[in-house]
Parts: C-alpha cells; sequence; structure tokens
C-alpha cells in the first residue's frame, strides 16, 4: 500500500536514476550506440566485424518476453501499431511469501506496457525480423515468469506461443535460450523451445552464492530436465571458483559459455572444457542429483557433498562437489556463509548411482581426473574421496571389456576412459571393442575418439604396441600395478582411431573379483 501511495514518488525517482527495470521498448531498432547514419555504424555492421574479424560463430541478443524489463512503450510513435497499454501486477499472496519485494519493485510502481493477445506477434516479429537482418543468430528471452502477475496462466501462454512462432520463423526453435522462467505457465507453455536457464545467475562478487548456484541448478534440473535442456548459466573462467563451475559445467550436459572481459582469460581451464575448434564434449543428458542426494543438504547439514551423474555414448560420468558452508536466507534476502557447516565431506560412489546406465551392474574402471588415479571396481564396488570446502572430484566410469585367452582363466581387460585433460573426457568416445586377433598371437583394444589429446584408459596387460590412425606411438607409458595406460596425442579437433595391441601370453588369471573391487 505504501509503494503505491506515500513512498512512490521517492521508491520511483530511485528506480528510475539506479536501475533499468522501469524503462521500455520504444524501436525495434538498436539505439544510437549501434546505429548512428552519420558514423555509418549499424547493428549489422558489428555483427558482420564479431563473425569475420573475430571468429564468432554465432552472435545472441538479449530481450524479455515483454519486449524490455517496463514492456512496450506506451507513449513512443513506433510502438504505436502495437496499441500497448500500462498494466498494474496483481502477484498473488504466495509469490509475495516468496518475494516480498514485488509489492514495491518497479512494475508495482509504474506498471508494464502490455500488448494485447492478436498483436504479440507483430512484436516480436518487429524485434526478431530486424534481428535476423542484421545477422543476428538467435535471442535470449529474459524476465518470463514476471508476466503472470500481469495477467495469469493464460496470459502467459499467449506471449510463449508468440515468441516461439517468431524465434522458430526467424531464427530456428534451437536458437533461444529461456530465462527466469520456472513458473508453472511458463514451463507448460513451451512447445517449440527447450534451453531453459536453470538457476539465479552467477555472482561474481558474492562467494556465497555459488555453492548455492551448483546445488539449485542440480536440484532443479530433476524437473527441467524433463520439460527442456537446463542451462547452468555463464561464468567467469578466472574467478576463484571458476574450477568448481567449470566442472558442473562439464557434467551438466549443457552448453559452455563465460562472461569473460576480453584478454582476461583462463587458459588452462577453458582447454578443460573447449576443443580447438570451439566445440565442446557434451553429455547426453541434463546432469541430475544421484538418487543418494535427492533428500540431503548439501549446502548446510555439514555431512553431505552434491553428487551428480551423467551419460556419455560409451562411459558414465560422476561427480562431487563439497558445496558445503553456504545458504540463501530468505529473511534476508541474501546469500549468507555458515562457518559451521563448512567442513570436509566424504562421497562414496559407484555404478550404481549412474541411473539408466546400462553397464551399472557390469564391471567398471573409474578415472579420477583431478588425482589422476584408476579404480577397477566390481559388479557392486564403489569408491570414495574427501573433499574439503569448495574442492570436487569428477569420475569417468567405463565398462571393463574381457577377452579370455589361452586356457580361458586368463583375461585381457580394456576399458578406455578417453581424453584425460578434459573434464568429460569420456565424451570423446565413440565406439570401443576387444578381440582377438585371428592372424596374431594377440587380442586388440580399439576405440574411435571425435577429438585428439592426451589418452587414458585401463587395461591388463601393459600393450605391446600402441598405433594412432595406423602410425606407432613409441613413447605410450603404462603403470603396471595401477593398469593405468595414457598415449600422449597431439591436441586437436580431428578424429582418431587408437588400436592398443596386447600379446595374450602375458595375459595372467583374474584374481578374485573381491580382491579388485574398489573401496
Amino acid at each position: 500500500l505504501l509503494a503505491r501511495s506515500l513512498l512512490q514518488k521517492p521508491l520511483g525517482a530511485f528506480f528510475a536514476a539506479s536501475t533499468p527495470f522501469n524503462k521500455r521498448l520504444s524501436s525495434f531498432r538498436a539505439n544510437s550506440k549501434f546505429e548512428d547514419p552519420e558514423t555509418g555504424t549499424s547493428l549489422g555492421q558489428l555483427v558482420s566485424e564479431l563473425k569475420a574479424c573475430y571468429g564468432v560463430a554465432s552472435v545472441y541478443c538479449w530481450h524479455t518476453l515483454g519486449g524490455y524489463w517496463g514492456g512496450v512503450s506506451t507513449t513512443s510513435p513506433s510502438m504505436a501499431h502495437l496499441a500497448p497499454r500500462t498494466v498494474m501486477p496483481k502477484p498473488a499472496r504466495g509469490l509475495l511469501e516468496v518475494e516480498p519485494a514485488l509489492a514495491w519493485d518497479p512494475a508495482a510502481i509504474f506498471g508494464v506496457g502490455a500488448v494485447d493477445a492478436d498483436r504479440l506477434l507483430q512484436l516480436y516479429q518487429g524485434m526478431h525480423g530486424y534481428l535476423a537482418a542484421a545477422g543476428v543468430d538467435g535471442v535470449k528471452v529474459d524476465g518470463q515468469s514476471g508476466l503472470g502477475p500481469f495477467g495469469g496462466s493464460e496470459h502467459v501462454a499467449e506471449y510463449v506461443r508468440a515468441m516461439e512462432e517468431s524465434v522458430t520463423a526467424h531464427f530456428g526453435s534451437d536458437r533461444c535460450i529461456n530465462c527466469m522462467c520456472h513458473s508453472s505457465e511458463n514451463l507448460f507453455a513451451y512447445r517449440s523451445t527447450s534451453v531453459i536457464r536453470a538457476a539465479d545467475d552467477f555472482y561474481p562478487s558474492e562467494p556465497e552464492s555459488h555453492p548455492v548456484h551448483l546445488r539449485d541448478v542440480a536440484f532443479n534440473s530433476v524437473l527441467l530436465g524433463e520439460i527442456g535442456t537446463p542451462d547452468w548459466d555463464m561464468f567467469t573462467s578466472t574467478h576463484p571458483d571458476a574450477p568448481m563451475h567449470a566442472a558442473a559445467r562439464a557434467v551438466g550436459g549443457c552448453s559452455v559459455y563465460v562472461s569473460d572481459k576480453p584478454g582476461e582469460h583462463g587458459g588452462e581451464l577453458l582447454r578443460k572444457l573447449v576443443l580447438p575448434d570451439g566445440g565442446i564434449l557434451r553429455c547426453a543428458q541434463p546432469g541430475r542429483p544421484t538418487r543418494s542426494n535427492l533428500f540431503s543438504d548439501p549446502n548446510s547439514d555439514g555431512e553431505s557433498a552434491l553428487t551428480v551423474f551423467n551419460l556419455n555414448t560409451h562411459t558414465a560420468v560422476l561427480a562431487a562437489f563439497n558445496v558445503q558452508g553456504a545458504r540463501w536466507d530468505r529473511t534476508r534476502r541474501q546469500f549468507r556463509g555458515d562457518a559451521a557447516s563448512a567442513l570436509p565431506v566424504t562421497a562414496v560412489l559407484g555404478a550404481a548411482d549412474v541411473d539408466g546406465w546400462r553397464h551399472a551392474g557390469n564391471r567398471v574402471a573409474a578415472y579420477a581426473h583431478q588425482a589422476q588415479t584408476v579404480t577397477r571396481l566390481g559388479k557392486a564396488g564403489t569408491l570414495s574421496t574427501t573433499l574439503r570446502a569448495k574442492e570436487w572430484e569428477i569420475f569417468t566410469l567405463s565398462p571393463v571389456m574381457r577377452q579370455p585367452v589361452g586356457r580361458g582363466a586368463e583375461m585381457v581387460e580394456w576399458a578406455p576412459f578417453g581424453l584425460g585433460r578434459m573434464l568429460n573426457g569420456g565424451g570423446a568416445i565413440q565406439s570401443s571393442s576387444l578381440a582377438q586377433l585371428r592372424l596374431r598371437a594377440g587380442v586388440q583394444g580399439r576405440v574411435s575418439l571425435s577429438a585428439s589429446g592426451e589418452f587414458v584408459g585401463y587395461c591388463r596387460p601393459r600393450p605391446r604396441e600402441v598405433r594412432a590412425n595406423g602410425v606407432p606411438v613409441a613413447d605410450f607409458s603404462y603403470d603396471t600395478e595401477a593398469g593405468l595406460l595414457r598415449v600422449p596425442l597431439q591436441r586437436a579437433s580431428e578424429k582418431v582411431r587408437l588400436a592398443v595391441d596386447f600379446d595374450w601370453r602375458e595375459a595372467r588369471a583374474q584374481p578374485a573379483e573381491a580382491q579388485t573391487d574398489g573401496v
């Protein structure tokens, strides 16, 4: 009540001077920073320069579902054909309990410029047509859940339908990132766009927000992953918590993008995520918490790690994060640190934690990215890792293929992990096999990789020879005790086929299964 009476003018003056949230869309064309006839500059010229001079493959532009934060201008002649009108919000009581600021935010004071359903397609065609003509490749559509209080679920659905129709016509349905869209009226209205921001923003200056961000995205993906593709948001690759964020994106099954300042990049970290041609090794599904994690609180119970699973074509991946010691305080409306719960935690994981993996009941080998160790697990084996606050580990799991040789008691074992220097190196494996050679006294393991780099795998016995695309690799290394094979290959985006030959006479009878289990 005060926000619309006694405090309306001072709050309105503050928002108008300090934030963009009361501003409205006044034209489909870019402003004078991008479009200046006197100097000959244009948005299209900028997009062309980005692609031609800097190798940028795709350029996206941002707008809200309502046009801009405050909707569409009711006074601009350029928008008159849309007949926008100012509408005041009516947030539900339950929504105000979750977000009390909706009672005094800019929309509550100024309202928004809304467009009727029969003109919504004109709104989006005007924006998207101009952007597409300038060479823009897609859009990020923000502020979507904010429309509910201005007309309810059908009102939101009308906006979403018109937006998706225009996006599909101008860019393609896969060229849209939906953001601030977790209300049910948004989620259940999507028909063609599928990328969904899964949590709050990456806040570089709020260290307490990063553990909460990872937990929220993982848990939200349980629902969002059934509706679309969860998006983990951008991060800066030089941030103190960048390694933790990078690991999360590697197992998240999502796009990877950073908001680095030009010239300020964590190149070593980015090379663990991105291939030389700009591609990534993307998991097959949205990253989601393991079943054992679903009813714990990895942010503040002082004992649980956040454990996330995902799948690749040949391998599975498990990640453990210590995100204890931070939480969102609903009373103070801010992220808060909690030193009492920022304790070391131990995660115990096994193939059974990878929901839906067809190899979960078989023998597998696990490669720990940080520790660079390999563990052979039996059918029910597990492994453990202890992590301090904000530490993490990623495990690549690969099924152990076995080839009997000799009299049948001896076995050759083979389990490729992929590119050892990539956070999701198992995503590079396209196929793998193990078979006895007919013309020679030996067994051969094969693996096809979508990209090249240092290869790691588990095998027994020591390989007799390793060839990459038919060329012998003399400087491979082998740890006899662990069974860890490393093959140094040049980092590149080109495919490579590895052939690993074993002399079956060096194979030995396998010990009892219990002795080969992990922890």
